[in-house]
């Protein structure tokens, strides 16, 4: 650690506050893209999480600010995720993670002295412990993590913390201005419009100051007050660098994989959409198919039990017929016929001639029913036929135009991507979450008809 035994003149203290990264505050990236990180020192750094785990261990910032978020934003996410479907708007909906993105926590960085003016590296430590505790007279600001750099020209530390208020909903999400007036805290000049030099922010950010330099004056260190003129931030080594190096190259990354992420996103919305297209239009035919199938059921036992009901009544009077025929061969025997014979032997072949009709009848109507059966044979056949043409046909050309999409945006983000050269630092990330760029099917320029109904 820095020492320094006398003082020769006031020290100045700097109080950053913007957006960071947690990843380089636990030195969880690569540091052969930050040369002024010196790796020999990098396990004197210290690192504190500063909010309730519930004994919960994390393995660094990123997931244990993950953890946060998913603990008391999640049913937020939930929230807004169901309005976005209920209006109609599924493609619009972002991710957890791409949420959590545009909401990610403030970072502030505090430093006594500089290069040229140092302190005991302990004053720093102590100074800002007791900031954390003055902090919670604020409700609204949640502090996450924090981290003490002793690996840099000058010592310092970033801590990341949360602004929350209440949306519209009255549900509490990571909301600056709501979060600041529910507060209280006013911007500085209130007869004046809010703007970039006359915000809630810049008086949240001036008390912490104040408060963070008295800390620091108890130690017995006599501070500059005076706000430098003319200069937005002290031209330190640690500004320069760290913004400009590290800040710029994590962000273009990030911004990389949301983007990927939500492409994926859209992608799996469309072919599900698409999907359950396909499968209401399946079903309707299957109705469609089952419904003609029940007429044509329903009617053809219609006629099968008319038919019946005829062959019966048919069949009955053929009996009878045959009784009829018998009581002629007696009469003949006799050779005398009374009148009421004569009339009867008339009556049979007048029957006899309806009889041999019917049964012509029978016979055209069953040779109908048989090319009823025929027909119907032939139609359920065209109608089976119909479903899986339409499924596969629509499903792949939907399919083949969004992957090859898909495929164009990927190749130009990767080559994005090489350019900056970051390849080799998002094949890793990509690895950790199961997806090898090394498979030749990523680079393939079509993909086959079975990956297309995969993917």
């Amino acid at each position: 650690m820095n020492k320094k035994t006398t003082q020769k003149k006031k020290i100045k203290v700097t109080l950053m506050i913007g957006r960071g990264h947690a990843k380089h505050n636990d030195r969880n990236f690569n540091l052969d893209l930050s040369k002024h990180i010196d790796n020999d020192k990098i396990s004197n750094n210290k690192y504190w999480l500063l909010f309730d785990t519930g004994g919960a261990r994390y393995d660094n910032f990123e997931e244990a600010e993950k953890a946060y978020y998913e603990k008391h934003y999640r049913a937020t996410y939930e929230a807004i995720k169901a309005r976005y479907i209920k209006n109609g708007n599924r493609n619009r909906v972002p991710t957890f993670e791409a949420w959590m993105k545009k909401h990610s926590p403030y970072e502030a960085i505090l430093q006594v002295g500089d290069f040229a003016n140092r302190v005991d590296t302990q004053v720093l430590v102590n100074a800002a412990q007791a900031l954390f505790v003055n902090l919670e007279k604020y409700p609204n600001l949640k502090l996450l993590d924090a981290a003490l750099h002793v690996d840099e020209t000058t010592d310092h530390i970033h801590f990341r913390y949360i602004i929350e208020g209440r949306n519209k909903a009255g549900i509490k999400m990571p909301l600056l201005e709501a979060g600041l007036a529910e507060m209280g805290i006013e911007r500085a000049d209130i007869s004046k419009k809010s703007g970039r030099y006359n915000n809630r922010m810049q008086t949240l950010t001036a008390e912490i100051r104040n408060t963070f330099i008295d800390e620091v004056e108890k130690q017995g260190i006599e501070v500059d007050r005076e706000p430098r003129k003319g200069v937005k931030h002290q031209p330190t080594i640690h500004q320069a660098q760290l913004m400009e190096e590290i800040c710029g190259l994590e962000r273009e990354r990030d911004a990389v994989q949301v983007q990927l992420e939500e492409e994926r996103e859209r992608t799996e919305h469309a072919i599900e959409a698409i999907r359950d297209s396909v499968e209401h239009q399946k079903r309707a035919l299957e109705a469609a198919q089952q419904a003609e199938m029940d007429r044509m059921n329903a009617e053809h036992e219609k006629r099968k039990k008319a038919l019946l009901k005829r062959m019966a009544k048919e069949e009955k009077e053929l009996k009878g017929q045959v009784l009829a025929d018998k009581d002629l061969k007696t009469l003949a025997g006799k050779k005398i016929w009374s009148e009421k014979d004569k009339e009867n032997v008339l009556k049979t072949a007048s029957q006899s001639a309806k009889n041999a009709e019917a049964m012509k009848r029978i016979k055209e109507e069953n040779a109908e029913l048989r090319a009823d059966k025929k027909k119907l044979i032939q139609e359920n056949k065209a109608l089976e036929e119909k479903i899986p043409s339409f499924d596969v046909k629509k499903l792949n050309e939907a399919l083949a135009e969004k992957v090859e999409t898909l495929k164009k945006i990927l190749k130009v983000i990767i080559d994005w991507v090489k350019d900056k050269g970051l390849f080799a630092e998002l094949k890793t990330h990509c690895k950790k979450k199961g997806i090898n760029l090394d498979d030749q099917k990523y680079l393939r320029d079509k993909p086959t008809q079975t990956e297309n109904i995969t993917r």
